[in-house]
């Protein structure tokens, strides 16, 4: 079960909570505090973690007050590091967690992370920033800001890429199952099967590659 919480704190962006039974992820808790809190209750899920698809201020401004691990990316610490490169700064904002109190675990490309029976497919999709991932589990994937619904992530904040984007959105969209819901971390959801026939960039990319 997919719970979709919309926050409008920084930017409009997408939360989700990844749920099976009673235990669930949170991906990406840039926001809305109050609403993750009140499903979580009213499910009365225990939160095994929080994934994060990149360290930007709209995605991981409430990940200090959650007590669980946070998983990402090993090339993404860096940035989640710095007001600076997670874009804090950028947007007038203080961290309101300090980095070393938090249970940080690295991930990388293809590791496995476990919901009950079910297991979250770790993707490294760098180019929004080089240690941007996204996460599969059964047939949806919640891409962050690597793929969007007929478009993709911007590639000039801090460590972006359009050279890894371009890879990185032909992995997703040539290697995907047609069928795979896509869950990005701003605006509408959408499919790989959509992406292949109307992704602007990702046409472009497959062109000029």
């Amino acid at each position: 079960m997919i719970k979709k919480i919309v926050s409008n704190d920084i930017i409009d962006m997408n939360v989700y909570l990844i749920i099976d039974e009673n235990k669930c992820f949170i991906v990406d808790p840039g926001g809305n505090y109050s609403e993750i809190e009140k499903t979580i209750k009213e499910l009365n899920l225990e939160v095994l973690g929080i994934l994060l698809t990149h360290a930007h201020v709209d995605h991981t401004y409430l990940i200090g007050k959650f007590n669980c691990p946070i998983y990402i990316h090993e090339k993404e610490v860096e940035i989640l590091k710095y007001s600076n490169l997670s874009l804090y700064d950028s947007f007038g904002f203080d961290m309101p967690f300090n980095y070393l109190k938090l249970d940080i675990k690295k991930i990388k490309d293809n590791d496995i992370i476990k919901l009950n029976d079910k297991e979250i497919k770790v993707i490294h999709t760098p180019g929004h920033t080089k240690g941007s991932v996204c996460y599969l589990i059964d047939n949806k994937l919640f891409s962050g800001d690597t793929l969007f619904k007929e478009s993709c992530g911007r590639c000039d904040l801090p460590s972006g890429s359009e050279v890894d984007m371009a890879k990185s959105l032909i992995k997703l969209i040539d290697n995907l199952d047609e069928f795979i819901k896509v869950y990005p971390g701003h605006d509408e959801t959408t499919t790989i099967k959509h992406e292949k026939e109307f992704n602007a960039p990702y046409k472009y990319y497959k062109k000029v590659a």
